[in-house]
């Protein structure tokens, strides 16, 4: 059974301000290793995986296959042969005798990756030099460049082992927002011999995961732009109706034509920058007597939209009035299945309400009205919300200076965790 709120006599607009407040400690995710493996017996990695997913380490071809032996740095490592590399980083990609593994981010968050690093060291047995060369590669570029441009080599003379060499190459804070990115460590050296050896150990990558906020409404208004004798017009604050379009008894002259505004409270004190925001809202249901139509969403550039009384209401599929910005044409259509929800991308509009760490008003309010005009008939026309569903989700990724100074220096300073 579908859901029409009852509308309320007009009333002071409610602003449960405080249940929604986040701290700004309780944002901020300090850089940490989202990949570490270690390689004491095992490929997996050993990092906590509590807002990311991360893969075994692997060889991408089965003739590049990596042992595990107990010189490591300091515990074990894995190592390869002469025989199974290759001389050069473009032949090492294009034969595929490369080791590669994955970092996903948890669904509802980002990660900002800092950096990669990796230890590696070259051994040579009998006569002539060892020359270990490694590189990375990622897929935010399609593997189409070293990461950094950077390549490395540890030298081993006659009959020696030289020190390991500790790699670490920026990852820039490339953002990622969803879906793996794979990391390749190429692996050539000068030799076809088993008797010289490339050993890698201590393979890391260090980011930030950052979560979603989820905001819901503050405020449900309902706009009346028409209405028959019964029905009188005017902006009803916290109307709390899930109704938009024309519905109600011609009878009984209560014909109503409506909008939906919702408000969110935004959040204070951000410490950074909003990377992303979406609204996500359900469709319930429909009815159209006289014709299809779909809802279009609109930003309302206003701090307290129920002081202008209809003038934001709009039964049209362009608006005139320039204190609106459509965010969304056909954002909830009539050809959208009830119970599906419609997300849209409003990063820019809220992004816009920030100066520096705080909003320049309290709440953000959109507005659901019918793409055309419908008329006062025996009709009825209109799409039913989910208002339950409404969902305003924030990211915000903090500034340097925004973190507390214990966060900060572990943001700045890579600490090593030796096994």
């Amino acid at each position: 059974m579908t859901n029409e709120n009852q509308l309320p006599g007009q009333s002071k607009r409610l602003l449960p301000i405080a249940a929604l407040i986040v701290t700004a400690a309780c944002r901020f995710a300090a850089a940490e290793l989202v990949a570490d493996y270690q390689f004491n017996d095992v490929l997996t990695s050993s990092d906590p995986q509590t807002a990311w997913t991360t893969s075994s380490f692997a060889s991408a071809s089965g003739s590049f296959t990596p042992a595990f032996i107990a010189a490591g740095n300091p515990g074990k490592s894995i190592e390869t042969d002469g025989s199974e590399t290759q001389n050069s980083v473009a032949t090492s990609i294009s034969t595929s005798r490369y080791y590669t593994f994955s970092v996903t981010p948890a669904a509802d968050h980002v990660i900002v990756y800092n950096s990669i690093s990796w230890d590696a060291r070259a051994l040579a047995s009998g006569t002539g030099a060892m020359n270990t060369n490694t590189a990375a590669f990622w897929s935010t570029d399609a593997f189409a460049n070293e990461i950094g441009a950077q390549e490395f080599t540890e030298i081993a003379p006659d009959n020696s082992t030289s020190a390991w060499g500790t790699h670490t190459v920026s990852l820039g804070g490339t953002v990622v927002e969803s879906g793996a990115t794979t990391f390749r460590l190429a692996v050539w050296d000068n030799s076809t011999s088993p008797n010289k050896r490339n050993q890698i150990d201590n393979v890391r990558v260090q980011a930030s995961v950052y979560a979603y906020q989820h905001l819901t409404p503050t405020s449900i208004d309902n706009i009346r732009g028409e209405g028959q004798s019964n029905a009188p017009t005017g902006y009803y604050a916290n109307g709390g109706r899930n109704v938009v379009g024309v519905q109600g008894s011609t009878a009984t002259n209560t014909r109503q034509n409506e909008n939906l505004v919702l408000g969110f409270t935004l959040p204070t004190n951000i410490g950074g920058e909003i990377y992303k925001a979406t609204l996500s809202l359900a469709k319930l249901d429909q009815r159209f007597d006289s014709g299809v139509f779909n809802l279009d969403l609109y930003g309302l550039l206003t701090s307290n939209p129920d002081v202008t009384g209809t003038s934001f209401f709009l039964e049209a599929n362009t608006d005139g009035n320039v204190n609106v910005d459509k965010l969304a044409d056909n954002y909830i259509t009539s050809g959208q299945a009830n119970g599906s929800t419609s997300t849209v991308d409003v990063t820019a509009f809220i992004k816009a309400l920030y100066s520096g760490n705080n909003p320049t008003q309290t709440e953000a309010f959109f507005r659901l009205n019918p793409d055309r005009n419908l008329a006062f008939t025996s009709a009825i026309d209109r799409i039913l919300v989910d208002l339950a569903s409404a969902d305003l989700a924030i990211v915000v990724i903090p500034t340097p200076a925004a973190l507390p100074g214990g966060l900060l220096m572990f943001t700045l300073l890579m600490v090593r965790r030796r096994k």
